[in-house]
């Protein structure tokens, strides 16, 4: 018994083990797999040769085919770009964390839902 409750206080924090639903999974998986592979993408600074507002987001390749767009890599730098600028400078670690309490609190059940979402982060 004492071994029991030893155990049961040594357990992470309990807001944090608060599980996704899988549309918040997949776009967290999305997210993760752009930042871990940040180099292999284009921002918009590397194109443009004026200064903009969006110089910090990522290209999505164009192309006539909305297959290509709706694929997985349209979609995860869509993603990617909803997060604001300075959540996307962290580490990997961190970036993880807040992303991943952010979307426990808003509990997205599919894409649209995240991709409408129009409130600010904090």
């Amino acid at each position: 018994m004492e071994l029991f409750k030893l155990a049961a206080t040594t357990q992470p924090d309990a807001t944090y083990n608060i599980i996704l639903t899988i549309a918040s999974q997949y776009i967290l998986d999305n997210v993760m797999y752009v930042h871990r592979h940040i180099s292999e993408f284009v921002r918009n600074c590397h194109n443009l040769i004026v200064n903009t507002r969006n110089i910090h987001k990522l290209i999505i390749p164009t192309t006539w085919l909305s297959r290509v767009s709706k694929s997985f890599v349209g979609r995860c730098i869509c993603f990617y770009n909803k997060i604001p600028e300075n959540v996307q400078n962290k580490n990997i670690t961190l970036f993880k964390r807040i992303v991943r309490k952010r979307w426990c609190g808003k509990g997205y059940y599919n894409i649209n839902d995240f991709l409408n979402d129009t409130t600010d982060w904090e």
